[in-house]
């Protein structure tokens, strides 16, 4: 093509580009560039070695890459698309799941523990003489028991599953696979490490390292599926989980009968055979050495930091490697001359308290140390769970009450704040795009409000506005370099349809008065949140069309 005259360009530009050239595009890009104002012709390869064989350019009818695929209809918008694909709400909407699993296995397990209170009460009086005796020492008897288990390299371990032809290759998962791409690389396994992949590496840089490397998009249903599956095994062995991720926890298991390296054996070999991927565990006196054992043990692996090991451990570990210890943190500590643990050691505690603060100070003394106060925290289980309904109750029968008193009828504990936030693929050629986008994000929240049993009283617009003469961003519709912007509105009441949130958000855009053009992101936060009753919850669930003045107060 640049032999014959013609030009590549490395980004769009609507005023050089004559034609894009690809073999295949993902959906959300075709859609966008087909309704761009002075949409190009998105054609194939072919078409250029056609022309040149020709000594002409050809119409590019018959070489169209739209033809040559059905866009599927989106019922959703970009908007849910956006969230039903997108890796970050996935990892960020882990916890729910979790705590909700992890309820309804206490539920199932506490009528078999009070018939029948071996293990439980045997880990219970465990716990409890350890907690009189040490809390979180690294001297001592040690006979507290703490394991931190990490899945080994997740994604791409699920990727692998169920596909033998795999085993052995170098593998990413990446929601594109394009080798001049801007994409990034969520997971790689062992084999695509050992020619320098990591997570966060661009595409384009992960291709160049190995071209032979394995590209496998995100499979969601899969990780929700195989990390319930996890948890459930944990909880087999111990009502003390506390979950950290949907593949990473600490568990305690002190005063459990047998020896606890046997256990946590056991326990990723069950693991393995549930699911057919591997997991990592560190055993320790305390969460900071079971963390650090963890990273010993990688992969497949397990290791032992006994409490007179410490020491040995913590010696040359650089700062940053204990808890709360970041970029900020770390950087006072340098301008101290510390930079590993043994340094620490040679500071008093006092010093480091009036340097960093009272609490921050001790803190890290006693982690460089080895000692970690810290216990093991499921989930707060709720003190007490109730409903009541006065209104709209009339049965006809007994079998009628029978049948309304099994229902679930609370709804969840109320959040303070519940928004969603759109910060790729945002380009608006109008007015009426911006607003359909609004109208969509407003959607995206009001069912989340619903899901939660919350209203909202404030309603809060973020907009990023791409900054004057910005550069294009390095990744393909990114937001690039941008300016932040909010604006937020209190009502006189509360609200939690699409409808009310659009009006007010939709008030909030015109407000702020940023062309269209230069939105590359945009969210809304629904704040000072307050739970339905029982009765508002029952006819949103049954989908009963009461007004919106019925919501407020």
């Amino acid at each position: 093509m640049a032999l014959h005259g013609g030009r590549f360009e490395t980004y769009y530009y609507r005023n050089r580009v004559t034609h894009i050239i690809c073999n295949n595009l993902p959906d959300t890009k075709l859609k966008q560039l087909a309704h761009a104002r002075d949409p190009v012709p998105i054609v194939k390869p072919e078409w250029i070695v056609a022309s040149l064989r020709a000594g002409q350019l050809l119409p590019t009818k018959d070489f169209l890459l739209r033809t040559m695929r059905d866009l599927p209809d989106d019922p959703q918008g970009f908007v849910g698309s956006f969230f039903k694909s997108s890796r970050l709400h996935f990892i960020g909407s882990w916890k729910a799941r979790i705590e909700a699993l992890m309820a309804e296995q206490q539920q199932q397990q506490q009528p078999a523990a009070a018939a029948a209170a071996g293990p439980l009460s045997g880990f219970l009086s465990g716990q409890q003489q350890q907690q009189k005796q040490q809390k979180g020492g690294a001297a001592g008897a040690g006979q507290r028991v703490v394991v931190h288990l990490d899945m080994d390299c997740f994604f791409a371990a699920v990727a692998a599953v169920g596909r033998p032809q795999f085993a052995g290759k170098p593998l990413a998962v990446c929601h594109s696979n394009s080798a001049q791409g801007s994409a990034e690389v969520s997971s790689a396994n062992y084999e695509a490490r050992a020619f320098g992949i990591r997570a966060g590496m661009f595409m384009s840089d992960a291709k160049a390292r190995c071209p032979g490397l394995l590209v496998v998009p995100y499979e969601f249903d899969k990780y929700e599926e195989i990390s319930e599956q996890v948890y459930r095994i944990l909880l087999r062995h111990t009502p003390v989980v506390q979950p950290l991720s949907c593949d990473e926890a600490f568990f305690d298991i002190t005063g459990l009968p047998g020896d606890p390296q046997q256990r946590v054996a056991a326990i990723r070999a069950e693991i393995e055979a549930a699911t057919s991927c591997t997991a990592s565990a560190g055993i320790g006196p305390n969460m900071l050495l079971a963390r650090l054992a963890t990273k010993a043990a990688k992969p497949n692996g397990q290791a032992l930091i006994r409490p007179d090991q410490a020491r040995q451990v913590l010696r040359d570990l650089a700062v940053d490697a204990l808890p709360g210890v970041g970029w900020a943190l770390k950087g006072k500590l340098a301008e101290l001359g510390i930079t590993q643990c043994r340094q620490v050691w040679s500071s008093s505690k006092e010093l480091l308290m009036r340097k960093l603060g009272a609490q921050t100070g001790a803190a890290l003394w006693q982690h460089a140390h080895g000692i970690d106060q810290r216990q093991v925290e499921p989930p707060k289980a709720r003190r007490s769970i109730g409903a009541d309904v006065n209104w709209g109750v009339r049965f006809d029968s007994d079998a009628d009450a029978d049948k309304f008193l099994r229902r679930q009828v609370e709804p969840p504990k109320a959040r303070r704040s519940i928004g969603a936030d759109v910060n790729w693929g945002v380009r608006f050629d109008s007015d009426a795009d911006a607003d359909k986008f609004l109208r969509e994000l407003s959607t995206e929240v009001a069912s989340r409000l619903a899901a939660a049993g919350t209203r909202c009283r404030t309603i809060t617009l973020k907009l990023k506005r791409r900054q004057t003469n910005a550069p294009e961003p390095v990744k393909f519709l990114g937001h690039g370099a941008c300016d932040n912007l909010s604006r937020s509105v209190t009502l006189g009441g509360f609200v939690r349809s699409s409808g009310e949130l659009y009006a007010s958000a939709a008030l909030l855009l015109r407000g702020m008065g940023v062309p269209s053009e230069e939105i590359r992101g945009m969210g809304i936060t629904a704040g000072r949140g307050s739970s339905l009753t029982c009765s508002q919850a029952i006819r949103a669930r049954a989908g009963k069309g009461a007004s919106s003045q019925a919501w407020r107060v």
